[in-house]
This record gives structure tokens, sequence and C-alpha cells, in this order.
């Protein structure tokens, strides 16, 4: 079922200043957001976003905090054009949940008739649970209205 969700939440979010009816102008990686997030929390996955300006031979891959390995492949194959974003629930590959931690993230984007690598680039996502989370806010606030 976690899967299932996570499949359809990596939906087209765009960013501030992203325009879907045009194609974007050039390759660019986004941070992904939120980060910090924490997977356990409810609905806790993080969007990693980026925009093709042509079709593209994709692979969007999750490192290890040394990044000595890939821990998690989130796309692999051809994109159109456009404005592209994927969830991850901070899990690996074989679906187990990772360690707090700060995780690269990698997207290269090679031409599909040239082979030819058109962009890459790095960023990092950080699982970390020990932040409190907007959810646990309520009984906490409502705790510190207790008459005595």
């Amino acid at each position: 079922m976690k899967r299932l969700m996570l499949f359809l939440s990596a939906v087209l979010i765009l960013a501030p200043g992203m325009n879907a009816a045009q194609p974007p102008g050039h390759f660019e990686l986004l941070q992904n957001v939120p980060n910090p997030f924490c997977p356990s929390d409810i609905g806790g996955i993080t969007d990693i976003r980026f925009a093709l300006p042509q079709q593209s031979e994709v692979l969007l891959e999750v490192w290890n905090p040394d990044t000595t390995a890939v821990v998690r492949t989130l796309v692999q194959g051809a994109l159109a054009a456009g404005y592209h974003s994927m969830a991850w629930d901070g899990s690996d590959d074989g679906g187990s949940d990772l360690v707090a931690g700060t995780y690269p993230y990698s997207l290269t984007a090679i031409d599909p008739d040239s082979g030819d690598t058109l962009f890459q680039n790095t960023l990092a996502a950080t699982i970390d649970c020990t932040v409190a989370s907007k959810t646990g806010t309520w009984g906490r606030i409502k705790a510190g209205f207790r008459r005595e």
C-alpha cells in the first residue's frame, strides 16, 4: 500500500516560478521538499523536483551518505521535456527504511540519440526524525493550557 501511495503521489508539482504550459529553458535539479523529513511521520515523504528542457534518458538515484553505493533508484528511463517530481519515502530499493542521515541524490540526463551526458548534478536530502513534527505540536500546545 505504501508503494502505491508513493506512485500516486509522484505527480507534477511545480516549484515557485515554474510554468507548466511552457517547457523549461534549462536542466535543473531542485532541493527536495520537505528537507529534512521523517519517513515515520504521517505522509512522511519528500519530493525531488527537476526540469528537463528536452526528452532525455534520466537516472535519478539516492546514494548512501558516503556516496559509495546507490541505495535507491527513483527514475531510470526516458522522460519527456517538462517539470517532474518524484516522491521518496526514505527507503532503499529493497523497501527497508534507511537510518537518519544525509543522503545525496543525483540526476543525470542523457541525450537519447547521441548518448551524450546533457546534465548531471547532486544535492542532498536529510532524514531526521528528532525534529518535532507539526503533527505532534497540538498535544504540547493543548497541555500548556491545563488548569492547575
